[in-house]
């Protein structure tokens, strides 16, 4: 299930080996073996974020625009890159797609 947070970037360029690595390893393999699921996407792209990568974030995160529109949050974090790069024409336009790509909410379970 995806998360809907968009992933907080740093100013650091080569973060040390953590929790991240294996849910990114799976990711680069499944982008391998089938082209990658919207998740590996996602997940790639916030790692590229995270290291400082913009370009290459923005990379997957136009694949995945182009794949599934809908996916949570995908807007809002490529305007957050677009911003990282001081393309901010790029970002409001992202943000005003986000307004039409509303968050989903969460719905009780049935008991």
């Amino acid at each position: 299930m995806p998360t809907y947070r968009i992933p907080r970037l740093s100013n650091q360029r080569e973060p040390r080996r953590d929790a991240a690595s294996p849910y990114v390893e799976k990711a680069q393999r499944q982008l391998r073996e089938n082209g990658g699921s919207p998740d590996a996407l996602f997940t790639l792209a916030a790692w590229k974020a995270v290291r400082g990568e913009y370009d290459h974030a923005l990379a997957f995160l136009h694949r995945l625009t182009k794949r599934d529109p809908d996916y949570p949050g995908v807007w809002r974090f490529k305007a957050e890159v677009y911003r990282r790069l001081g393309k901010d024409k790029m970002a409001q336009l992202c943000e005003e797609t986000a307004r039409r790509h509303p968050m989903p909410t969460a719905r009780p379970s049935p008991r």
